[in-house]
């Protein structure tokens, strides 16, 4: 359990200073803002509490090897390797659509999206889900490369959160509880006959 409670961490921290030169790349010159509705202080205000709020405390509790911390840190790893890495890949090939998943879920439930631009904060967790259709834009050099690594480091630490899943549900299943191993400590009182 050793290895994924200190690796898991530092791979978060990593990947989360990428997303974070991603996101950036996206307000000041890509003008996601605009898409959104809001200013470049809004945006930036509306991604900071989707990331730096759960993720960081989830990757503080997979270090101290809680289950709960490797779930929170593999959701966040998920969603990083869609939306600022693979997704913006896709917008290469000219695919500014979302992954198509949820919406073809929520549909096959009856729910519809409109257009998801111009709301805010409910535009970014749209997005964050794969909703809606992005602006169709270009990228540099050095954001496409932001976003392979990107790609690359959340492939492995996705499996890293997979692996200690899989290694605290095994050894849980293993392990007794200390109350039902332990002998009995109760002592009688002890009479005094005087």
């Amino acid at each position: 359990m050793s290895r994924y409670t200190r690796w898991v961490p530092i791979l978060f921290v990593v990947s989360l200073v990428f997303l974070l030169m991603h996101v950036l790349d996206d307000a000041l010159f890509l003008n996601e803002p605009a898409d959104w509705g809001v200013s470049v202080p809004e945006f930036l205000a509306i991604v900071a509490s989707f990331y730096l709020i759960i993720p960081p405390l989830g990757a503080a509790l997979a270090g101290r090897g809680e289950s709960l911390g490797f779930v929170i840190v593999l959701l966040y790893a998920l969603q990083a390797f869609y939306g600022a890495g693979l997704n913006h890949l896709r917008h290469l090939t000219g695919e500014f659509g979302g992954a198509g998943f949820v919406p073809r879920a929520l549909a096959m439930l009856g729910v519809t999206w409109g257009d998801i631009r111009g709301h805010g904060f409910l535009t970014g967790l749209a997005a964050m889900l794969g909703l809606g259709v992005t602006n169709p834009h270009t990228h540099t050099w050095w954001s496409t490369a932001i976003a392979v690594i990107d790609v690359l480091l959340n492939v492995p630490l996705v499996a890293l959160c997979v692996l200690a899943l899989i290694q605290v549900r095994s050894s849980a299943r293993f392990r007794q509880p200390d109350e039902l191993t332990a002998p009995s400590k109760i002592e009688s009182p002890k009479h005094s006959e005087n």
